[in-house]
């Protein structure tokens, strides 16, 4: 029904200026700037909402009805388009269109208006909630990026990570003091956090003349600057870089990891006599199970094969027979999984808030300790920013 290029035009023209009439400028760069290229939907909490179809009771007699973004723009739209195709511009002027075989209907009884009108009830649904919402939180952790996979994972879900806030990551021997002889493990005092201690070498004359993290501490800051309790403490040492201060609350996550001791690689097969070709064929020996193959053969030695599924629980140097044959064909494991972090995600809704970019997490209680995570982009959408216009509906419908 109708000419995609000028449809395009109009979608060009009007998409923003409507978006920008429900939004203001600021709140509308925040959500044009939220847009995931691939879904085309927005990314943060508070915009994902707003985007959605959404229906919620708010007093007695009165609720919210939103057919969602897209709905209410096409609506718009529709309506921009429309109206301008009941006349065209020719070179005799402005002329309206007479259609052969049937009769024009009146402009009040065109659907263009109860597209309108349906969509700025829902323009009215999202202002209506951006206003009851104004205290909206943000900060709610939607990005994830895995920093160490860390070994001996099962994998977990409902998780509730541990914030690694403040830990010291570098620092310097501020003033070397007296009377300190090597050591380590050695307790600090002072600056924002607790827990630091750390390893020296003494500089031979009663001072300190370097030192080294033993255990980061946790809530320290870039500049603190705290005391070596050892020696006369008067030894000090500067926090020069830490990781930034957790904010947020709420996270729970998802996290998949590898099986333990499942093939990843082999050495060379020793081909063995009496097979054929054949599928998924078991295997014996190792301290693992599960490990089946696929083998291709030429006078009965095992020429080539390929792994179907890798098994678990084996260890490097195993060796593994072929079954069938004469039962002589053997390979030695040469690398395994070992229960590496591959995949975290957000458990559910339970994104939690205050966040911010950089924050740094531990997947702590499973495996060895070591998995990471932090947050590479964290829920936009301050409903405070708004600055939208009021919309009426047209003629009374």
């Amino acid at each position: 029904m109708y000419d995609v290029t000028k449809l395009q035009a109009y979608i060009d023209k009007y998409e923003g200026r409507y978006l920008r009439q429900l939004f203001g400028v600021t709140m509308y760069n925040s959500f044009m700037s939220d847009i995931d290229q691939q879904t085309n939907a927005p990314k943060s909490p508070n915009f994902q909402y707003i985007f959605n179809p959404f229906s919620e009771d708010v007093t007695l007699y009165s609720m919210l009805d939103s057919d969602g973004i897209l709905e209410m723009l096409k609506g718009f739209i529709f309506f921009e388009y429309s109206k301008d195709l009941l006349n065209q511009m020719t070179p005799f002027g402005n002329v309206r269109q007479r259609a052969e075989n049937s009769t024009a209907i009146l402009a009040l009884q065109s659907q263009m208006y109860n597209r309108y009108n349906e969509a700025v009830r829902t323009f009215r649904a999202i202002r209506d909630y951006i206003y009851l919402n104004f205290d909206i939180a943000t900060g709610q952790a939607v990005g994830i990026n895995v920093t160490n996979q860390g070994t001996t994972y099962n994998g977990g879900n409902n998780f509730t990570p541990t914030p690694l806030s403040g830990l010291v990551l570098t620092l310097s021997v501020t003033t070397p003091g007296t009377g300190y002889i090597s050591n380590n493990g050695v307790a600090t005092s002072g600056g924002s956090g607790t827990g630091l201690t750390i390893d020296y070498l003494d500089d031979g004359a009663g001072g300190v003349l370097s030192a080294t993290i033993a255990n980061p501490g946790t809530g320290y800051k870039e500049g603190d600057v705290v005391t070596i309790v050892d020696g006369n403490d008067d030894a000090t040492i500067t926090i020069n870089t830490a990781t930034q201060i957790i904010t947020g609350t709420g996270l729970k996550i998802n996290y998949v990891a590898l099986p333990i001791g499942e093939i990843l690689i082999t050495t060379p097969l020793t081909p063995g006599t009496g097979y054929v070709d054949a599928t998924s064929v078991p295997t014996t020996g190792g301290s693992g199970s599960g490990c089946v193959v696929n083998i291709f053969t030429s006078g009965g030695s095992i020429t080539n094969y390929s792994l179907v599924d890798g098994g678990t629980q084996y260890a490097v140097g195993d060796t593994l027979t072929i079954t069938g044959g004469n039962a002589d064909a053997t390979f030695i494991v040469a690398n395994v999984t070992n229960g590496e972090i591959t995949l975290v995600l957000i458990n559910g809704d339970n994104y939690g808030t205050g966040y911010n970019v950089g924050d740094l997490f531990g997947i702590i209680g499973d495996g060895d300790d070591a998995g990471q995570f932090e947050l590479d982009y964290v829920g936009i959408g301050d409903f405070t920013e708004y600055n939208g216009v009021q919309k009426a509906l047209t003629y009374w419908l």
